[in-house]
């Protein structure tokens, strides 16, 4: 069996390719994929290819290239040693987009926490809702870390998804007011609309200091800068309270660009996030598996609102035009999939 599946071949060009379908061995998992959601922030910056050098970027980036980690889809086969899942379930993994995906399944990776685990998709969920999981797993980390009290004030810079997701658990984790900063109205709109940001700004972080202690009476306890972009860091710093906490929730692929403004002035802390480890195993209880439950209850309850957010749909056949598009603007977008 052949599977048409996705490839970098080197910087700025996707190629889909068909291959064969690895056999199955007693742990293996064959699924069938449905949707697979882009990740726009992290592909966009693996696709575009400009990272500085000895960072994580340049050396996990490496072409050919396999983009994406967020895939729902049907069993279709499973080994032996599989338990737990079986032909017609429907499950989330965090694969690489293909028309088929497999995944190891069995007892030694389903006891290991740092496992890419399989998730079975609750029948109230819809496959659109459950392909954010990824990204709300990244969302949810930097929230932990900013460990929000009850009653603060929180700025979100950045209202592409990740910026969307924190604003929600900021809210949920009890912040009072939530700010969110963009350069595209669109994007607030979204999380107006969600229900995750409280009030929403149009402008760059460059400009929202004054702006933002106006409109709250005070600067902001927590700041998540969400963006990617090397020069919003030392801008989060002027937006910050003085011992404020600023959570970088979005890698950089070119740090040695990257300033931090009043950071000692102002005594602040800063704290960096990546994937979904909230942080020491041998001392943290939320593994990926967990956070991915604690995510789809939150959608079941309604607490956490993604239904709204995917704006574009194409063919897999598009794909090599879709990621040149979004090489060359993102703005209009927010969440993509691919409907396989």
């Amino acid at each position: 069996m052949k599977s048409l599946n996705f490839i970098y071949p080197e910087a700025q060009r996707l190629k889909l390719v068909e291959e064969d379908v690895p056999v199955l061995g007693p742990s293996t998992v064959l699924i069938k994929s449905i949707v697979s959601h882009i990740s726009i922030g992290t592909e966009l910056w693996c696709y575009r290819g400009i990272f500085d050098q000895d960072t994580n970027w340049a050396g996990w980036v490496q072409y050919p290239f396999r983009p994406g980690y967020s895939v729902a889809g049907e069993v279709l086969e499973t080994g032996c040693g599989v338990a737990g899942v079986k032909p017609g379930d429907l499950v989330y993994v965090g694969r690489p987009h293909g028309q088929y995906v497999t995944v190891e399944y069995g007892e030694a990776e389903r006891n290991n926490e740092l496992a890419n685990t399989l998730i079975k998709i609750p029948g109230d969920l819809s496959l659109d809702e459950v392909v954010w999981n990824s990204l709300c797993g990244v969302a949810i980390v930097g929230c932990r870390k900013a460990k929000i009290e009850f009653g603060e004030n929180v700025v979100v810079i950045g209202a592409g998804a990740i910026g969307q997701l924190t604003s929600q658990y900021a809210k949920l984790c009890g912040a009072v007011r939530v700010v969110i900063i963009d350069t595209v109205r669109q994007r607030l709109e979204y999380a107006l609309k969600s229900g995750g940001a409280t009030d929403a700004l149009c402008m760059d972080a460059a400009s929202a200091a004054g702006e933002v202690e106006k409109l709250l009476g005070a600067k902001p306890e927590v700041v998540f800068d969400c963006t990617g972009n090397y020069e919003v860091l030392r801008h989060a710093c002027d937006i910050a309270a003085r011992f404020g906490r600023i959570i970088v929730n979005g890698d950089t692929p070119e740090p040695s660009r990257q300033t931090m403004g009043s950071l000692v002035f102002k005594s602040l802390n800063i704290s960096g996030v990546h994937g979904n480890f909230s942080g020491d195993l041998r001392q943290m209880p939320w593994v990926s598996a967990r956070n991915a439950e604690m995510n789809l209850s939150f959608m079941q309850q309604g607490r956490l609102n993604v239904k709204g957010l995917i704006s574009h749909r194409y063919a897999p056949q598009d794909a090599p035009d879709v990621y040149a598009g979004l090489l060359r603007d993102r703005s209009y977008c927010m969440g993509v999939v691919f409907d396989w």
